[in-house]
């Protein structure tokens, strides 16, 4: 699979709201430093529009939907769907569409647990983590 190009490469976060302060503190400033345009509902929602509109929007025009994996995740209806709509563009995510960030212990739904996620539950390794992910959305594989 040829690299995306680098210079104006879209995702979206799908996360629980629980998680949001390490998503808008941690996760996000350090994709936008290598110059990832990043999409979060508190961000890039059209205020008037219907909430399921403004995430199926950002979904099939992003390149990659990031799931920040954690129990709060997994048991939240909106990551769920958000997840959902991401695999309707691709289902088998032979483009590599969905990428699973863990953060917290937990057990996602299989379509989700099948996938190589990046781990973030071990503060020590997350940059390396961080790393490996960039390199996954810019669509550059390591095998």
């Amino acid at each position: 699979m040829a690299p995306e190009r680098t210079s104006r490469i879209e995702v979206f976060v799908s996360y629980s709201h629980y998680d949001e302060h390490w998503v808008h503190t941690w996760l996000v400033p350090r994709l936008r430093r290598e110059n990832i345009v990043v999409h979060t509902y508190q961000e890039s929602f059209t205020v008037g529009n219907p909430i399921a509109e403004n995430i199926d929007s950002l979904i099939s025009r992003c390149h990659r939907v990031l799931l920040v994996l954690t129990p709060e995740w997994v048991n939240s209806e909106w990551t769920r769907f958000e997840a959902l709509l991401a695999q309707y563009h691709d289902p088998a995510n032979l483009r590599g569409k969905i990428l699973p960030l863990l953060l917290k212990p937990c057990t996602p739904p299989p379509r989700i647990a099948m996938l190589t996620y990046a781990d973030f539950s071990d503060h020590a390794k997350a940059h390396a983590s961080l790393d490996h992910l960039v390199l996954a959305i810019r669509g550059i594989r390591l095998l």
